[in-house]
């Protein structure tokens, strides 16, 4: 898998999980201590992530860290 499909899966997977409860990038931002252009070129997938931001996001998001890789085979499928 190419770096750039997995920073674009993660991104979506923060911004479906930020939507889904109904937060603002930069609310969400807040809660993660991070600014908001940061978080929303991470939801692009146009910058790389440290572990430790993404553990912060997934805990900001009251989530664990590996839903944000569960669609990674969907998105490799739909490139096929």
């Amino acid at each position: 898998m190419e770096r750039s499909t997995l920073l674009r899966t993660v991104g979506k997977n923060i911004a479906i999980q930020r939507l889904m409860k109904d937060i603002s990038q930069k609310e969400l931002a807040e809660l993660c201590k991070k600014q908001a252009g940061m978080l929303s070129n991470i939801e692009k997938g146009n910058t790389n992530l440290t572990i430790h931001t993404l553990y912060d996001i997934a805990t900001a998001l009251n989530v664990d860290v590996k839903e944000l890789f569960n669609t990674i085979e969907f998105v490799e499928n739909q490139n096929s």
